[in-house]
C-alpha cells in the first residue's frame, strides 16, 4: 500500500506541473487550446498510470498470498514425510526384532542340549565402541561369568562380569577375549560337519572406526586352503563355546612365512550396532564348582 500512494503523490505532482505548462505554452502560441482539453487529456494518462499501478500492487499482493499458501502447504508435506520416515523406522525395527526372534527359536529347536535365557540390550561400550554391551540379566536371574551370548545362530560374545539385576558381554570385537574357531568353504556343501583342521584362536581387533567390529583367525597353519568368501564358525575346542555358532565371512588372508602361519580377517555376520534381543546359551550340564563353564554338546 505505501507503494500505491508514492505513486499516487508523483502522478498528482506530475499532472499539476503539466496543467501549468500546457496553460502556458497555449497562451504563448495564442491557441485557443482550453484548459478542459489540457486536463482531460492528462487525466487520460494519469488513469494509465494510476491504473498500471494498481494492477502491480494487486498482483503484488496475489504473489505474497500465493507464497504464504505454498509455504503451509510444503510445511503439511514436510509433515506427513516424516510421520511416514517414523513409520518407516519402527516397521523396520519390528521387521529386524522378529527376525532375530524367529532365527532364536530354530536355533533353540535344534540345539536342544542347552537351555536359554533371553535377554535385552541396555547400553553398548563407551565412546561409541561396540566392545561391550551392559544386559537387563543378571545373577538373580541365573547368570554367571564365562556363559557364551548369541543372537540367532551367530556368537555376539561371553559374559565377562554378573552383577545382581545384569551383566556386562564382552564381544567378538574385544581384543580381551578368545574364541577356538575355524573356517569351512563355501563351496562345502555338506555343511559345518566335516574337518576343523584349519582352526585357531579368533580375537578381535580396533580399527578407525569405534562402531565396527572386526576379527581375525590366529595361528593357524601356513598349509591351510583358506580363501576369500570362507565362513568362520566356533570350533567348540576347550568346551568353552559351543560348536558351529557362526561368527562371519573370511576378507583376506595374511600369510607369515617366517612363522608358517597364517591371519585370517573377518567380517562378522551380525550387525552389532544394532543388536537389541540376546540369547544367553546355559548349559544343562551341571557346573563344576571351580565355576569353569564347559559345553559339552555336539
Amino acid at each position: 500500500m505505501k507503494f500505491f500512494k508514492n505513486k499516487l503523490a508523483v502522478a498528482t505532482v506530475a499532472l499539476s506541473v503539466a496543467f501549468l505548462a500546457a496553460i502556458g505554452y497555449s497562451a504563448s502560441q495564442k491557441q485557443e487550446i482550453s484548459a478542459l482539453n489540457v486536463v482531460g487529456n492528462m487525466l487520460g494518462h494519469v488513469n494509465g498510470f494510476i491504473y498500471n499501478a494498481g494492477t502491480t500492487v494487486k498482483d503484488k499482493v496475489g504473489s505474497v498470498s500465493n507464497f504464504a499458501e505454498t509455504k503451509k502447504e510444503n510445511e503439511e508435506l514436510r509433515k506427513e514425510v516424516l510421520e511416514l520416515q517414523l513409520k518407516l523406522g519402527r516397521y523396520q525395527t519390528l521387521k529386524t526384532e522378529n527376525e532375530t526372534l524367529r532365527q532364536q527359536l530354530q536355533y533353540k529347536d535344534k540345539r536342544q542340549e542347552f537351555d536359554y535365557i533371553g535377554c535385552d540390550v541396555l547400553s553398548k561400550g563407551t565412546a561409541g565402541t561396540v566392545e561391550t554391551f551392559i544386559i537387563n540379566k543378571g545373577s538373580r536371574d541365573g547368570l554367571m561369568k564365562g556363559l557364551t551370548v548369541i543372537a540367532g545362530e551367530d556368537l555376539v560374545g561371553q559374559i565377562t562380569a554378573v552383577y545382581d539385576s545384569y551383566s556386562e558381554i564382552q564381544t567378538i570385537g574385544s581384543e580381551n577375549i578368545a574364541v577356538a574357531a575355524y573356517t569351512i568353504s563355501t563351496k562345502n556343501t555338506a555343511g559345518a560337519t566335516g574337518s576343523i583342521e584349519y582352526s585357531g584362536i579368533l580375537k578381535g581387533y580396533k580399527t578407525n572406526k569405534l562402531s565396527e567390529v572386526k576379527a581375525k583367525i590366529e595361528q593357524v597353519e601356513l598349509k591351510s586352503p583358506v580363501e576369500v568368501g570362507d565362513v568362520a564358525l566356533t570350533s567348540g575346542q576347550g568346551l568353552v563355546y559351543p560348536k558351529d555358532l557362526r561368527i562371519g565371512e573370511v576378507t583376506s588372508v595374511e600369510e607369515d612365512k617366517g612363522r608358517a602361519m597364517k591371519t585370517i580377517y573377518i567380517k562378522p555376520f551380525l550387525d552389532f550396532d544394532n543388536l537389541q534381543q540376546l540369547l544367553v546359551v546355559i548349559p544343562k550340564d551341571p557346573i563344576p564348582t571351580e565355576g569353569n563353564i564347559q559345553y559339552k554338546g555336539k
